[in-house]
């Protein structure tokens, strides 16, 4: 038995075409190296308060317009304040940190200065702030005093009169205060003095000194969980 052969494909004449591969159907952009990130300079960095909206350069703490603080990272924030007009050239001042509030008053006599009061209070020894309107009684007697000799005064001596009649307008404005309460924890209470026109600033240490004891007690819980 002889194998039956496979019948083999009768040629046409015809060659398939050649391959072609497809052509792209869109252009492909141009590549484009990776730039390296661009820092900006932070003397163009503005920010803008909290408060009053207004901007603020670049690192600043306390707003020039409205006095607000701004809390931003954990740097030192210092106000300075006047606590009276007879001494408006002596300025008290508080520093707020991380951990402490220390505070610096300055002290006179007559108007001399003598010395300065410094304290340094602890964050976790602070159990409440407030402030509050205040009248300094001694201030006020003491500009009735001045009240009563300048008008007696102003019958035989007006120079004196005159002179008597400003230092008591200031001993009595200076009796209308804004005090700062400080309360500690051991029941003992600090008084910081402002003088009535600086009640905004004493307004925004308030709330500065609040979050910051806020922000000591949230990580506390954080660290107890």
């Amino acid at each position: 038995m002889q194998p039956t052969p496979f019948p083999q494909p009768k040629p046409t004449g015809m060659m398939p075409p050649p391959y072609t591969p497809p052509k792209p159907t869109g252009m492909m952009p141009p590549y484009t190296p990776p730039q390296p990130p661009i820092h900006p300079d932070p003397a163009t960095q503005v920010s803008y308060c909290r408060k009053c909206g207004a901007a603020l350069p670049y690192g600043q703490t306390l707003c020039s317009n409205c006095q607000a603080g701004q809390l931003t990272g954990q740097n030192p924030k210092v106000i300075t304040f006047m606590i009276s007009l007879l001494l408006f050239y002596m300025k008290g001042e508080i520093r707020m940190e991380q951990n402490f509030i220390k505070t610096k008053l300055p002290n006179a006599i007559l108007f001399i200065p003598f010395g300065t009061k410094r304290k340094s209070i602890p964050i976790n020894q602070i159990s409440s702030v407030n402030s509050n309107f205040s009248l300094n009684p001694k201030s006020f007697i003491c500009g009735l005093v001045a009240l009563i000799a300048a008008i007696i005064c102003l019958g035989g001596s007006p120079a004196w009169g005159i002179i008597l009649l400003l230092l008591a307008a200031l001993y009595i404005i200076d009796s209308f205060t804004t005090m700062l309460v400080i309360e500690k924890t051991s029941g003992n209470v600090e008084e910081i003095p402002f003088y009535i026109m600086e009640k905004t600033k004493c307004e925004n240490i308030e709330e500065m000194i609040n979050q910051i004891i806020s922000q000591r007690m949230y990580s506390t819980m954080q660290n107890n969980f």
